[in-house]
């Protein structure tokens, strides 16, 4: 998949769409509290960071369909949706739109819907149903009380191919599976170090993890293989594990990058006739 994206430039040229080299991109939106990390990879061995504040505390991030990043922070003492503006370029912004009835600490999409695990701390540890059909509005269901509702579930990510949602615990530092129906988890594994805060991304086959790692004394990102828990550590963010809440985004939007191999596969095929 990789190799075909980075083709993507050479194949659909400048032309109608412009200049395209920022498609083959992958950017990495991590927050830690009011800080904001972008880390840019062009795929080639090359990456750029970017270290920008927020205005508000973020809690939790997840791509739209479309590419929308929307987000979950606490906005004067209320629980918000807000949208960040300029996640892959220039400097990123929050604009409010919604407040919710829960304060979440990881939020992942799912088809139309966003699930969401609520705060232990002041909602109990419950998995919740959002529709965000209109942000504006958000519509929050309660399906059910996480299994060990103290374990402070603080990530969140869904695997589309085997239909999985997982979690992850800065408490018991281990990964669990998610049943969507009840709220009930299964321990997969334990973490090969301690977490402050953790956030999850499933993002073109790998799971990706934030992690505050004590461990380390580093903020990272790397993967999790989701059978295993093996953490391996690709990004080295900040010299901190102080921060209390962690969310983590990947750009372009899956959909996004079927939309450009299909654009990339039609420019191929009409030079071809």
């Amino acid at each position: 998949m990789r190799t075909l994206l980075f083709g993507l430039p050479a194949l659909l040229g400048i032309g109608m769409f412009g200049p395209m080299a920022s498609q083959a991109d992958t950017v990495y939106l991590a927050t830690a509290s009011t800080t904001a990390y972008r880390v840019t990879d062009d795929g080639n061995g090359n990456t750029t960071h970017e270290t920008f504040a927020f205005p508000y505390t973020v809690g939790s991030m997840f791509v739209q369909e479309g590419g929308d990043v929307l987000a979950v922070a606490n906005v004067d003492g209320t629980p918000s949706i807000v949208r960040v503006e300029n996640p892959t370029s220039g400097t990123p912004s929050l604009t409010t739109l919604g407040s919710l009835q829960h304060r979440y600490a990881s939020m992942t999409r799912i088809g139309d819907d966003v699930y969401g695990y609520t705060s232990v701390q002041f909602d109990g540890g419950r998995l919740v149903r959002l529709d965000l059909t209109d942000p504006t509005n958000p519509i929050e269901t309660e399906i059910g009380l996480m299994d060990g509702a103290f374990n402070g579930f603080s990530g969140a990510g869904y695997d589309p191919l085997t239909d999985t949602l997982y979690a992850t615990s800065h408490e018991t530092d281990d990964l669990s599976t998610v049943d969507r129906l009840t709220g009930q988890t299964t321990r997969v594994g334990f973490l090969d170090h301690n977490a402050r805060r953790t956030a999850l991304e499933w993002y073109n086959g790998d799971l990706f993890l934030l992690t505050q790692n004590l461990n380390s004394g580093f903020l990272e990102i790397g993967t999790l293989n989701p059978s295993t828990v093996a953490y391996d550590p690709i990004f080295t963010l900040d010299a901190t594990t102080s921060q209390q809440n962690s969310a983590l985004a990947i750009l372009p939007e899956p959909a996004s990058l079927m939309m450009l191999a299909g654009l990339a596969l039609l420019a191929t095929r009409r030079r071809s006739i």
